[in-house]
């Protein structure tokens, strides 16, 4: 039927419409636009996964604590005489 040969050059031609562009490149450019087409995405970290690794930069560095005067000495200067 005329259809039928109609949907079928449309299909051939459509299939060298797109392979007509990689034809025209050179073999490496060629490759190159495939390999990016197939390539597979890069995977987000999940949540937990990426914060791990911040806490640890946010984290105050240790410092040590100021020294606690003695104050039993001092208590003792400034008992009221009985």
């Amino acid at each position: 039927s005329p259809l039928n040969k109609l949907k079928s050059a449309l299909h051939k031609s459509s299939v060298e419409v797109l392979l007509m562009p990689l034809l025209k490149l050179e073999p490496a450019e060629a490759l190159s636009g495939i390999k990016q087409i197939t390539r597979t995405p890069k995977q987000k970290l999940e949540a937990a996964e990426a914060l791990s690794g911040i806490t640890q930069l946010m984290r105050t560095p240790w410092q040590k604590p100021e020294p606690v005067e003695d104050l039993s000495g001092i208590k003792q200067l400034l008992r009221t005489p009985q």
